[in-house]
């Protein structure tokens, strides 16, 4: 498992305040993204690889390039992305990827991504400054 949230804002309209009348999730909540399957325990080791910062950004950056995806070239412009987001920011990349300049991919990108706000780059466009163009992800129509 990887935690992807510490806490939550308590609210009066969650099940748990509903049913006992108090909403631990600001005081004890964890959210966490399944890895692999399997049966966890109470006393189980747990192991931290790594830790962010409250104050990073978390942040995805997806290469959109039919050729990369491929195999064909290389993803010059993720890796670039990436840098100028853990520089400028400062970032946390909790997921770099490289799809297919497709519709379908990218959707399913953007409906698996439990952050709020990811960057793309894509092989199509140019920008100044940029090894190729970014923009901020938006939902797609499917």
């Amino acid at each position: 498992m990887s935690i992807t949230q510490i806490a939550s804002t308590a609210t009066t309209g969650c099940a748990i305040f509903r049913q006992t009348g108090d909403c631990i999730m600001p005081r004890m909540g964890l959210f966490a993204r399944v890895l692999a399957g399997g049966a966890v325990a109470v006393g189980d080791p747990v192991e931290i690889e790594e830790t962010v910062p409250r104050s990073a950004f978390q942040t995805v950056v997806l290469t959109l390039s039919d050729r990369c995806a491929a195999g064909l070239t290389q993803d010059t412009a993720g890796p670039a992305v990436s840098a100028l987001l853990r520089e400028s920011l400062p970032a946390h990349i909790y997921r770099s990827e490289i799809l297919p300049d497709e519709r379908g991919p990218l959707a399913e990108a953007y409906a698996t991504t439990p952050t709020a706000t990811a960057s793309i780059s894509s092989s199509r466009w140019a920008a100044p400054g940029f090894p190729r163009a970014t923009s901020p992800l938006r939902p797609c129509a499917t």
